[in-house]
């Protein structure tokens, strides 16, 4: 399957990890936006707004797939984590450092 392979290509999705996000997401053009996947996922901030009040501190909204937001957590941090020859993704760890 030409996604998993793809999927695998990036550091820190393993075999499991390629399998479940494929499992979750299925068919990625039923996503006409990246906006729509985030939600689907449940990244997305959840406002909190009441009145004149709006909240300062956003939190995810975690409204959609917690097993796809647990792939995607699992896959950030085996490319964060220190390998012996330094992280998986280090563009990925510089982030993270910050």
């Amino acid at each position: 399957m030409e996604t998993y392979h793809l999927l695998r290509t990036i550091p820190g999705a393993g075999p499991l990890t390629a399998a479940m996000l494929i499992a979750e997401i299925g068919d990625i053009k039923k996503f006409p936006s990246v906006k729509q996947l985030t939600a689907f996922a449940g990244l997305d901030s959840a406002v909190h707004e009441s009145g004149t009040f709006k909240s300062k501190k956003n939190r995810i909204s975690k409204r959609g797939s917690s097993y796809l937001r647990t792939a995607l957590y699992q896959a950030t941090v085996a490319a964060i984590s220190k390998q012996i020859h330094g992280p998986k993704n280090s563009t990925l760890f510089q982030f993270y450092q910050q």
